[in-house]
């Protein structure tokens, strides 16, 4: 018997073990792929980064065409400018030019009166004091026409300028349509990556969620190992995972007397030592569950407790009982389950089999609306 208990404890240290492994290997995969979604996620924001440097940048060039295009401006008022006073200079020209053939018409008619007053030194005098006038007025007309000359050179000078600031403003122009269309790819671009970037918050949301459920669920086994280290080691009492629950599993000859529900004295310490560390984990339900073997119950019991759904009831409701009045668990985390033998772990077929079926188990649920958990062991 000894032997069979020391080889039982061993493969429970092991089970423990393995389970730890387990648990410790997941939690590295989770925390690996939360590293790489975290740098995922940086690789994101460095490129919304760069495209939003890129936005700035032609948003800058574009205001740059802009001050461009307003520095030509005053240029092309000055050409307009000068296109109204070369009009005005022809004009004058052609009243110049009228004036000139009448002067003309003029001195070969004084030409005239001088051949015929010749003699006349008054009469030539006054004809010299007009061709004096005269070519006065030629040089001014002169000095005009070279000015006249003057402007119609600056002119053209201000229509090639006018040319070549027309072709730059439709390349600005065409440049700023294009920057318009990037402009508004890399927005429509903006919004995928902001939409992709909640998805990949919300999955890192999913796993930290995970992860601390994972932790909590570590942290609380421990606490119990921690707690019942002593009886756990002695093979009274056994701490497993099932379905991501943390459970307690005590065996009957702890607790009870074959086909009876009172608690055994030698039960209370180890109900009473359960009790106060599940006491301190708030964020639990705690679910007690009676099972039992496939026996049925000796003919003195059936009274009491017809078959074996009575019993494994009866027995998790005493101690439901026993956690709210002597050790002062709040009513609202227990509840209490029967199963019979419904739910074994073991074969019924063999003695020992039997007897791991006989068992009291504390199934720990997280509470509705604490870390993102609800429900209970079904």
């Amino acid at each position: 018997m000894n032997r069979r208990t020391s080889y039982l404890v061993i493969v429970m240290i092991g089970l423990v073990l393995i389970v730890g492994l387990v648990f410790g290997l997941w939690k590295r995969k989770s925390n690996l792929e939360i590293e790489k979604l975290k740098s995922e996620n940086s690789k994101l924001i460095t490129e919304k980064s760069a495209l939003t440097e890129e936005v700035s940048m032609l948003t800058t060039q574009i205001n740059q065409r802009d001050k461009e295009v307003a520095n030509l401006r005053p240029k092309v008022q000055t050409l307009d400018r000068l296109k109204g006073e070369n009009d005005r200079l022809i004009t004058e020209k052609s009243a110049l030019s009228e004036k000139v053939s009448l002067l003309t018409t003029q001195i070969n008619q004084r030409d005239k009166e001088v051949a015929n007053l010749r003699t006349k030194e008054q009469a030539l005098d006054r004809l010299k004091e007009e061709l004096g006038e005269l070519k006065g007025a030629k040089e001014e007309y002169m000095a005009k026409l070279e000015e006249a000359e003057k402007y119609r050179l600056q002119l053209d000078k201000l229509n090639q300028a006018n040319r070549e600031s027309q072709e730059q403003i439709n390349t600005l122009l065409e440049k700023i349509n294009k920057g318009k269309a990037h402009t508004q790819q890399l927005a429509t671009e903006r919004i995928q990556l902001t939409d992709q970037l909640k998805q990949i918050k919300s999955g890192a949301e999913e796993l930290a969620e995970a992860k601390n459920r994972a932790e909590r669920t570590i942290q609380i086994q421990n606490q119990l190992v921690k707690s019942l280290k002593k009886e756990i080691a002695a093979g009274l009492v056994k701490i497993t995972q099932l379905s991501g629950l943390t459970m307690i599993r005590i065996k009957e000859k702890i607790l009870f007397d074959s086909g009876h529900a009172l608690i055994k004295a030698s039960g209370l310490n180890v109900l009473k030592k359960i009790g106060k560390t599940l006491e301190k984990i708030r964020d639990r339900h705690i679910q007690v569950e009676g099972h039992t073997d496939t026996r049925p119950l000796r003919w003195e019991l059936s009274e009491k407790y017809p078959t074996n759904w009575e019993l494994s009831t009866a027995r998790a409701t005493t101690i439901v009982r026993y956690l709210i009045d002597e050790v002062g668990i709040e009513a609202t985390r227990l509840s209490a389950a029967g199963y019979a033998f419904y739910r074994p772990i073991a074969s019924n077929d063999t003695p020992e089999g039997q007897q791991e079926n006989r068992r009291v188990e504390f199934a720990l649920v997280p509470i509705v609306g604490q870390q993102g958990e609800s429900g209970l062991h079904k």
